[in-house]
């Protein structure tokens, strides 16, 4: 992930762009992570999310840290086949928004390919529960069942996290 950092100088003495670096998180689901703001700093993007889960997704990101939280209720902006076009850290995605199942993996698939930093977490109905292993890494770094609740979505963001530092794709 790069950020710009904006510089008056036209000869900067720093670089205008830097990497983000992920934070520690805790080593064990459902135990004290070693950082109380897992997504400290981080910017988050949700799409295909209603606009009352938005909002809940919102808090909860920022109550972990986030710095920069937003979100589209159309799953289209995810930006495949444009390099750079995504400055986010991490995206969850309602993958039930896809007209077809079936495209929505692709797409995933496709994105991470692309998006090799990007953390993801993924969110369907279409799941028996929570999957915060490493089942689907592919397409995601955790799975969230729908409908949301804000401790399975901070389960879900830590898990996500902890798996997207743990190994490449």
């Amino acid at each position: 992930m790069l950020t710009l950092t904006r510089l008056i100088d036209p000869t900067p003495a720093t670089p205008l762009f830097r990497r983000t670096t992920l934070p520690p998180v805790g080593t064990i689901l459902n135990s004290a992570p070693v950082c109380s703001t897992p997504l400290a700093g981080l910017a988050v993007l949700h799409l295909g999310f209603s606009r009352d889960d938005g909002i809940q997704i919102g808090e909860t990101a920022k109550g972990l840290g986030a710095r920069n939280v937003a979100g589209s209720e159309s799953v289209y902006p995810i930006g495949l086949g444009k390099p750079g076009a995504l400055r986010y850290d991490g995206i969850l995605v309602n993958i039930d928004r896809y007209a077809d199942l079936e495209m929505g993996v692709d797409r995933l698939m496709r994105f991470r390919r692309a998006s090799p930093c990007t953390f993801v977490v993924m969110a369907t109905a279409n799941v028996a529960s929570d999957d915060f292993g490493h089942h689907r890494r592919a397409i995601c770094d955790s799975t969230l069942r729908l409908p949301l609740t804000p401790s399975r979505l901070t389960q879900a963001l830590e898990a996500a996290m902890l798996n997207h530092r743990s190994g490449g794709v």
